[in-house]
């Protein structure tokens, strides 16, 4: 009898060991899917490439309802990007800070508008720097004919 016609035998028979060996199996099982899930997490459609592709309404893949759904599924989700600073400036007691991402077209120079509270951090930011950010996807903007440009709030500087 091997170990595993062993352990699929009647649960009130099975010794301290099987018990140990079969909870141990479903233990990394359970690990495997959690890592699995986290790891498709990471491809679930938050690169800058894929929101703006599903965003994008001129694309001509999109129709208007397609946008809507797929910002139901992006609206207030956390993103991590990099893209070039455009300008920086003061609005309301925080910074807006304008950035051009070089995979999508650019509207006045820009694709993405971020949104700072830590204004010193902002000040610091140079015209033409690269920049990798977190933030949450707060809104886009898009009319017929001109490119799409995606507003992050609570932007944070990353190392």
């Amino acid at each position: 009898m091997n170990c595993f016609s062993q352990i699929s035998s009647s649960p009130g028979r099975r010794s301290g060991h099987q018990k140990t060996l079969l909870g141990l199996l479903t233990c990394a099982g359970l690990l495997c899917a959690l890592c699995l899930e986290g790891c498709s997490r990471k491809k679930d459609g938050l690169a800058f490439q894929n929101v703006y592709e599903q965003l994008d309404v001129n694309s001509g893949k999109n129709t208007s309802l397609n946008v809507d759904t797929s910002w139901q599924q992006f609206k207030g989700r956390q993103i991590q990007w990099q893209a070039k600073i455009v300008d920086v400036r003061s609005s309301r007691g925080r910074a807006e800070i304008f950035l051009a991402h070089e995979d999508a077209p650019l509207y006045r120079g820009y694709n993405i508008v971020a949104y700072s509270y830590d204004i010193a951090s902002a000040g610091k930011l140079r015209k033409g720097d690269v920049i990798t950010f977190r933030g949450n996807l707060s809104n886009y903007r898009q009319r017929r004919g001109s490119p799409l440009v995606i507003f992050v709030d609570n932007l944070q500087l990353q190392q």
